[in-house]
């Protein structure tokens, strides 16, 4: 009688494991579709262009609607896509201000300087209604489009994305193309190539507080490059410091050609590591660099500090919520880049104090702590030598800090760009890199003369506003190797002079016999 139950028991097994699969199979599918999801709204600038209003007397970047309870003012040049914006430097008009030519004039007269350059408000434009020979759309049926002519300009579009997590690091990509030519021997110029234009100045930013104000410092840029004639791809990274990020795209031509146009397609904004907030965590630090004798913060009364995933953790949004490096979670949990981490699973972010080993000291080793005018959203990150006598990487109460000076100091941004690379000086102050924007960094310290390293002294670091990051360096002095002494040397080669001269002078007695 108990055969078949235990047959009825197989059987509701293997139901229950295929329906498990196929449960798993779309818990796998719903996380390969969230992967890469697009945060911005129509990023391929698709739709029915609308004229952009502004409040009179207003920014005329930050608009209003147009048929709203407030007074507008619409700007019947400026049309741009569902969801975008367009900013640009107002032109001056006011040809009896002193500094009119020297505050972007609108207009070079005859008594302008002779570096005068004329500045425009830009026209924005759909690209559907027009030929595409060239093509100036990448895909779909529309592209932005801003231009002007025989003029100068500085502008480009941007886009306020809400409801993200403080920490979570981004991605901003677009693809631009730009077009700049004036007429070639009285011929109208080749719209299929751009010449004559020194700099368009193009690039992208984010500004990590969700500001307005394309002027902005707290806006990470991405570097200039240039493309003309064909789509290029511009990414950026940063670091989101508020509930909203705002995206921005920016060009400032150097010439006032006949044509200064650049075009605008297939944007994205996306959580770096490709996940959305909902889905399992997935550790994506800064490129691999390894971070030595990190300090173990721990809870005030030593116990040890755990977290439980929950939807829109990302490591860096733990690493400032608690004050502890990345790279310390990934390693007290086993974690590497690849490392995927489900949500409910308990991490560990930093163990219990123990009570009979040498305790680090509580100064310049990896700890973030506040620092800096409060609300300035920059960072600050420095480097201290310390006498490392045991050469185990650890900074112990009994281990004297070393005068830093000599140290070489190099700091690059998440776009690969340097930073900082300096030799640190005599002063205190000199050993940080202060004032920079809360993103993702790698820093690189160099032992002074005289000096090795004890430790890889290379940390990857995710750098909130407000901030400062202390990094230890563990030098040792190298011993010196005595010189050699040059008489030995001097006295083979005299002899070698000897005993080749007393050879001469055998072969010479014999020529004579």
């Amino acid at each position: 009688m108990k055969q078949p139950a235990i047959q009825h028991g197989h059987g509701l097994r293997r139901l229950l494991a295929f329906i498990g699969a196929v449960l798993a199979l779309g818990v796998l599918t719903a996380t390969a579709v969230a992967q890469g999801r697009n945060l911005l709204k129509n990023p391929g600038f698709e739709g029915d262009f609308k004229i952009q209003c502004s409040f009179p007397g207003g920014r005329p970047w930050q608009p209003v609607e147009c048929d709203g309870p407030l007074p507008s003012m619409p700007w019947q040049s400026i049309m741009v896509a569902p969801d975008w914006v367009a900013w640009w430097q107002p032109p001056s008009s006011d040809r009896s201000a002193r500094d009119f030519y020297q505050n972007f004039p609108n207009y070079c007269g005859r008594s302008a300087p002779d570096d005068c350059v004329a500045w425009h408000q830009p026209e924005f434009r759909d690209t559907r209604a027009a030929g595409q020979d060239p093509p100036r759309i990448r895909s779909g049926e529309n592209s932005q489009k801003y231009f002007t002519f025989w003029s100068v300009h500085q502008g480009g579009v941007y886009q306020v994305v809400e409801g993200l997590r403080p920490g979570t690091p981004l991605r901003f990509s677009i693809y631009m193309m730009a077009w700049s030519a004036t007429k070639d021997s009285g011929g109208e110029p080749n719209p299929h190539q751009s010449f004559g234009q020194t700099n368009m100045q193009m690039k992208i930013g984010i500004d990590p507080m969700g500001g307005l104000d394309p002027w902005s410092p707290d806006i990470v840029w991405s570097p200039e490059k240039e493309s003309y004639d064909a789509f290029g791809l511009y990414e950026v990274q940063a670091v989101a410091r508020s509930t909203k990020v705002t995206v921005f795209t920016h060009s400032r031509p150097e010439n006032p050609m006949e044509h200064n146009d650049v075009y605008l397609d297939d944007a994205a904004l996306t959580l770096v590591g490709g996940i959305g907030p909902s889905d399992p965590l997935t550790v994506n630090p800064p490129p691999a660099l390894q971070a030595v004798g990190a300090v173990t913060t721990t809870a005030a009364d030593g116990r040890q500090v755990t977290h439980v995933i929950r939807p829109g953790d990302t490591l860096f949004a733990l690493a400032l919520q608690y004050g502890v490096p990345v790279d310390q979670i990934m390693a007290l949990n086993g974690l590497t880049a690849e490392s995927q981490v489900q949500i409910g699973r308990e991490l560990i972010i930093a163990l219990a104090v123990p009570q009979v080993k040498p305790q680090p000291v509580a100064g310049p080793t990896p700890i973030v702590s506040v620092g800096g005018p409060s609300g300035s959203g920059r960072g600050t990150v420095c480097v201290q030598a310390f006498d490392d006598a045991d050469a185990d990487g650890r900074w112990l109460v009994a281990e004297a800090p070393v005068a830093s000076s000599g140290v070489r100091l190099i700091v690059t941004d998440a776009q690969g760009e340097t930073v900082a690379d300096r030799v640190i000086g005599e002063d205190a102050p000199d050993n940080c890199v202060a004032d920079l924007p809360a993103t993702t960094y790698r820093v690189v310290a160099e032992p002074p003369a005289g000096y090795a390293a004890t430790m890889p002294a290379r940390w990857a670091i995710a750098l909130p506003g407000d901030t400062r990051i202390d990094l230890p360096l563990g030098v040792r002095a190298a011993p010196i190797e005595p010189a050699s002494s040059p008489w030995p040397m001097v006295i083979v080669i005299a002899v070698g002079v000897l005993v080749a001269g007393g050879l001469g002078l055998g072969v010479a007695r014999r020529r004579r016999a």
